[in-house]
């Protein structure tokens, strides 16, 4: 027995000395070092799931689509490579020619990044037969093809700007997209503070609706994220917004869940767990008919109102009636 299991640890030992360690990838890609050969079957096949656009209906540059585009983006990025740090050509390096040095994310970070900085490490590789040249091209193809009409008459006015001599840049385009998706100037940053400030006003203009109040929250500190920057305040901002609704039934749940929170030592509730329930009862109250369902207070309110306006109809008919009466005699 000692000796089939000496073989077998042998056997396995041996095995594993003269196997070569698996490189592991979350998906089929190739080894992001590799230039691309696209004259094989392989090659051609990458570059078609690289290029695909990477949303079903085109992105018209517009500010409401944004934090959908970037995400798929994303996904994308992550998918061929696009993103992996230090390596990936989505990390900017400061030092264009120093890849030791700082760089930025230009997928989750753009906000810091000008546009003279990524030209800058464009143009130290771009002109090069390597494979982050090849990448730069198949994201530019990819933006390129994700564009829908209107985004493309948006764009293209802009074409000396995301071309490096001839040839043509992912993350060019991708700078230039964001940047015609919405204001991007260095007050950008205080005005999504003070969007985040204002939550309660913004709550009365979308006339209560969570979820379109919680993707406007998601997507201002999204905006503050890709400028480096954050809001040290959101819990309180929307936890005010929450209790403003005008829905009563919704305003006091909330209040129950921030007594509870206020009772628990660890104090777990977060600014995402807290907008996941309330975006949970909203699509509850919906559900059930009973989103601003009028409370018995609220009933007994407008049953007075309405007898009120009826014993007013009727004072007034007695009135008239009694005018028309003198003036007739």
């Amino acid at each position: 027995m000692s000796s089939s299991n000496s073989t077998s640890s042998s056997s396995s030992s041996s095995s594993s000395d003269t196997e070569a360690p698996v490189p592991f990838f979350l998906a089929p890609t190739f080894d992001v070092g590799e230039v691309i050969d696209y004259s094989t079957v392989e090659g051609r096949k990458y570059f078609e799931r690289c290029v695909a656009k990477v949303m079903d209906e085109g992105f018209d540059v517009e500010e409401s689509d944004r934090m959908v585009f970037t995400s798929a983006l994303l996904e994308r990025a992550r998918e061929v490579g696009w993103d992996i740090d230090r390596v990936g050509i989505t990390s900017i390096f400061l030092d264009p020619y120093d890849h030791d040095s700082e760089y930025i994310n230009i997928l989750t970070n753009h906000g810091e990044l000008t546009i003279e900085q990524v030209r800058a490490f464009e143009e130290s590789y771009i002109h090069m037969n390597n494979r982050a040249a090849q990448d730069t091209y198949n994201m530019y193809r990819c933006l390129m093809n994700t564009l829908g009409t209107n985004g493309m008459k948006k764009v293209s006015i802009w074409r000396d700007q995301y071309t490096v001599g001839n040839r043509s840049s992912g993350n060019l385009l991708l700078i230039v997209i964001l940047r015609e998706s919405g204001l991007d100037t260095k007050t950008t940053a205080a005005f999504l503070r003070r969007s985040l400030i204002q939550l309660d006003e913004y709550m009365i203009k979308v006339q209560d609706n969570i979820l379109k109040f919680n993707l406007h929250v998601k997507q201002c500190m999204q905006g503050l994220r890709e400028r480096g920057e954050t809001s040290y305040d959101l819990f309180i901002n929307v936890s005010k917004a929450y209790l403003s609704c005008r829905d009563k039934t919704f305003s006091k749940y909330i209040q129950s869940v921030l007594d509870r929170d206020e009772d628990d030592m660890e104090n777990t509730l977060t600014v995402d767990r807290l907008m996941l329930k309330g975006a949970n009862k909203y699509k509850s109250l919906l559900q059930n008919g009973k989103w601003k369902e009028p409370t018995e207070i609220d009933k007994e309110l407008m049953a007075m109102s309405t007898e009120i306006a009826k014993l007013k109809n009727e004072t007034k008919y007695k009135k008239d009636k009694n005018t028309t009466a003198i003036t007739t005699k």
